[in-house]
């Protein structure tokens, strides 16, 4: 990554981190005193709050900006190959967190009954989001050198470094056929129903992409 590139993912990253103060100031000032404090698992308003409670979401994005940026430094990392791929993974989880932000600074001021009324329910927010951000971080996951703090982590994966290579390569993989399936099945599927699909889509994934690198690293390494 050059000075360039490493210029822009900061810029992105303190977009993303500011964005939704901005939101908030803007709603606090245009909202009623109460607003749509919580809605449950249904979709369904089941109380009020003040306004002020809107602060939640800069400071949580703040706070996520934060871990994000000590696990970036405290990544072992001799090449810098696993902070660049931090950086970017920063990107992705800010974005995520922006746009649940948003959505629900917005259904709050306008106190939606139910969230069923959008042409997106909560449910399928996350499920399209979450896919958004697994493509682009299952494509940096090869990329990452063994650590114990990102990427596939299991015990075999951490025993070398061909059983980790070829475990990140088949996990990212993994990452990104589950993403896309994920937007699309945000798109079709309302509802928790969407969620839990999407969940158990990704938990395959990620099963027969551990068995297939098991399978690749047993072909030339024999167990002993």
């Amino acid at each position: 990554m050059n000075g360039k590139t490493e210029k822009y993912l900061k810029l992105a990253a303190d977009i993303l981190t500011l964005l939704p103060i901005a939101v908030c100031v803007a709603a606090i000032c245009a909202a009623p005193e109460q607003i749509g404090g919580h809605w449950n698992a249904a979709g369904e308003l089941d109380r009020l709050g003040s306004k002020w409670e809107l602060v939640i979401w800069p400071l949580m994005v703040l706070f996520v900006r934060g871990i994000m940026a000590v696990l970036t430094v405290a990544v072992p990392d001799n090449s810098g190959v696993n902070r660049r791929v931090m950086r970017w993974a920063t990107v992705c989880v800010l974005a995520l967190f922006d746009a649940m932000a948003v959505y629900f600074t917005y259904c709050a001021v306008t106190r939606a009954e139910t969230l069923s009324i959008y042409s997106l329910d909560v449910w399928q927010l996350t499920s399209i989001v979450l896919g958004a951000v697994f493509i682009p971080v299952g494509n940096l996951m090869p990329k990452l050198r063994m650590n114990a703090l990102a990427g596939y982590r299991t015990r075999w994966s951490m025993s070398n470094e061909r059983a980790w290579s070829l475990a990140q390569r088949h996990a990212g993989r993994a990452m990104v056929v589950s993403g896309a399936a994920m937007l699309l099945i945000g798109l079709l599927a309302d509802g928790l129903k969407g969620i839990c699909l999407s969940v158990c889509v990704l938990a395959l994934a990620l099963i027969i992409a551990d068995r297939r690198a098991k399978n690749e690293y047993n072909k030339t390494e024999p167990p002993e």
